[in-house]
């Protein structure tokens, strides 16, 4: 009888674990061991596209900042006015992608093919662009300010580069350090032996012209 008096006496409250979970859980509050929540909220946009098929999907107008599409396969893409800030895009495919407005300021866009895409006012500023190939891609208006691209690539691009961005306010010939335009008159002469056009530099022209008929096409004396 009295075993069971004492087992019964010793017995916890049945408030007492919910006491002490309250109190583990405030210990751990205040040691810093429980972490918060918010981060895995701000995280949200840290999606991992690598070596993933992305062909004709959809991310126009969104925030995709700070994601990876490293090896990517974005043929054809709509990426319009997407924000693509610091992503990984390397070796990534942007085949024929639509990328009009897109921000791609600081990213690691290293053997990216750009080929056929559409980047009409695009951002790159301070991108790293190295390896990466924009054969017949749209380039007016996009700012290439302070990016890493092969000279070879740049030389291609100057030949067709025009437009200013909205945004940046840069052009892009600006952006890509091309030489200035240098427009050539066209002094065309339609009659050899003939000056149209009056003036000293016409005439000697002309005179330079008749020379040398008279030289290859004279008839030899006998």
């Amino acid at each position: 009888m009295v075993i069971k008096q004492l087992q019964k006496t010793w017995l916890p409250s049945p408030i007492f674990p919910a006491r002490f979970a309250i109190l583990i859980i405030l210990l751990l509050v205040v040691t810093g061991i429980i972490v918060d929540a918010r981060p895995t909220l701000a995280q949200e946009n840290t999606v991992n596209y690598t070596l993933t098929d992305l062909q004709g999907r959809d991310f126009s107008q969104s925030d995709v900042s700070g994601t990876s599409f490293a090896g990517a396969d974005m043929y054809k893409a709509n990426f319009r006015g997407a924000n693509l800030q610091k992503t990984i895009l390397t070796k990534g495919s942007f085949i024929q992608a639509d990328l009009t407005g897109a921000n791609l300021t600081d990213t690691f866009a290293d053997r990216v093919s750009f080929y056929d895409a559409n980047l009409t006012n695009a951002i790159f500023t301070d991108a790293m662009l190295s390896s990466s190939i924009f054969v017949k891609a749209n380039i007016t208006g996009a700012d290439f300010s302070d990016a890493i691209i092969d000279r070879y690539q740049v030389k291609l691009m100057c030949d067709r580069a025009s437009g200013v961005n909205p945004v940046t306010g840069v052009s892009t010939r600006a952006s890509l350090g091309c030489p200035d335009r240098q427009v050539l008159p066209n002094k065309e002469i339609t009659n050899p032996g003939e000056s149209r056009e009056p003036g000293t530099g016409s005439e000697k022209q002309a005179g330079l012209l008749q020379f040398l008929k008279n030289l290859f096409f004279a008839v030899p004396q006998k």
